[in-house]
């Protein structure tokens, strides 16, 4: 979309024939180009894959993730680029049951965090701006979670070793987002309001340089 003119164009082909449909694009800082999730259906089971799409490359879509390790949903880039942290379940398609994976290209996806799956359960991950922390919605600690467990906000460090719950599960979002000096979180989702969480200076940006 231009933000002047309103005009809104295709972000390369409206169509990947090979690849299923693409959902949840996150740009590469400084990139014209995004992470992307492909879904798509083999011999009846769902497969998800992380996707770099480049629409003006001569090989427009990157894999970064295998769907014979792991199905892979929504992806969030680093500030960096170089990795991307996304939410996805090695037993197959179990959206609810979803931990946090971060991959680099050509690399093996590994997860977040260590420990029982349902205890590190995570989704909709969203990097902070300064590469430190990650945000997400999370059922944990209730084991055997699925779509409709009640979720809370969670902060997540960047290496997976400690974990921040900020709100309980009344709120129930589904999404979050980080507000540029990260002194705030957005988050709403189905049936929950949209809501402004304002963050303890121990997750406030960090500057560099």
């Amino acid at each position: 979309m231009n933000l002047t003119s309103g005009d809104i164009q295709p972000f390369g082909k409206t169509d990947y024939p090979d690849v299923g449909g693409l959902a949840h694009p996150c740009a590469f800082r400084g990139e014209r180009a995004v992470a992307v999730a492909s879904v798509r259906w083999v011999n009846t089971v769902r497969q998800g894959v992380i996707y770099k799409l480049v629409p003006e490359s001569s090989s427009p879509l990157e894999a970064w993730t295998n769907p014979d390790q792991i199905s892979a949903g929504r992806p969030s880039v680093s500030p960096s680029g170089d990795q991307i942290v996304f939410a996805g379940n090695a037993e197959g398609f179990n959206q609810g049951a979803n931990q946090l994976w971060v991959v680099s290209y050509g690399a093996r996806s590994k997860r977040l965090e260590q420990g029982a799956a349902h205890l590190v359960q995570g989704r909709a991950p969203s990097w902070s701006p300064d590469g430190k922390w990650i945000a997400c919605t999370s059922t944990r600690p209730i084991s055997d979670p699925t779509e409709e467990t009640p979720k809370a906000v969670w902060i997540i460090s960047a290496d997976g070793r400690e974990a921040h719950r900020i709100t309980d599960s009344s709120l129930n979002p589904l999404h979050v987002a980080w507000s540029p000096d990260q002194r705030y979180l957005a988050c709403a989702g189905d049936g929950s309001p949209l809501v402004l969480i304002s963050l303890t200076e121990a997750f406030h940006r960090l500057e560099c340089g």
